[in-house]
């Protein structure tokens, strides 16, 4: 797939010389860019190659999002083949809600909303059974349900301590 979306259209990171220009896992991949125009050309080049493969793009599932967008009027419309993609403001891949101000608040939040009803789940079972006291029993009971939970998306956890959002988008890092 290299050959179809190369590195010269990919988003800028913090190290001037390395570009990313998709983030793959499975079937699921995200393309990234700072410009409008490379986003649509690499869009263009990843129909090439999904039908140079034979494969097909279920674009319903397809979104776009502009990260540190003030709003969505100066955003240009992205087309993958003939359709319109959805613009979006909050997005979900591989497990982790990404939003357009960059923050990891909501994917912090989200993963512990799916983290508490686990807990809450080794506890009912516990006390449903009478064994809150068994330590042993609380900690198997709890690697089964609650830490499976908690741990998918563990990388978000963290981020709290992360503040840095720009006031202004750095140049690397917007479409305008």
């Amino acid at each position: 797939m290299d050959r179809f979306l190369t590195v010269q259209r990919g988003a800028a990171t913090a190290l001037d010389s390395v570009q990313i220009p998709h983030c793959d896992y499975a079937d699921d991949i995200a393309l990234t860019s700072n410009t409008a125009e490379n986003l649509q050309l690499q869009l263009n080049k990843f129909f090439d190659y999904t039908h140079f493969k034979g494969l097909k793009l279920n674009t319903d599932k397809t979104k776009v999002m502009v990260f540190f967008s003030m709003s969505n009027s100066a955003i240009p419309t992205f087309t993958y083949n003939v359709t319109c993609l959805e613009l979006v403001t909050e997005f979900m891949y591989l497990g982790i809600t990404l939003t357009r101000d960059g923050s990891m608040l909501t994917a912090a939040e989200k993963m512990t909303d799916k983290y508490r009803p686990a807990i809450a789940r080794v506890y009912r079972i516990c006390d449903s059974k009478g064994i809150k006291h068994r330590k042993q029993a609380l900690l198997w009971l709890f690697q089964v349900f609650a830490l499976t939970a908690g741990l998918y998306g563990c990388q978000v956890w963290a981020t709290s301590s992360l503040t840095y959002i720009p006031q202004k988008s750095p140049p690397h890092m917007s479409f305008t």
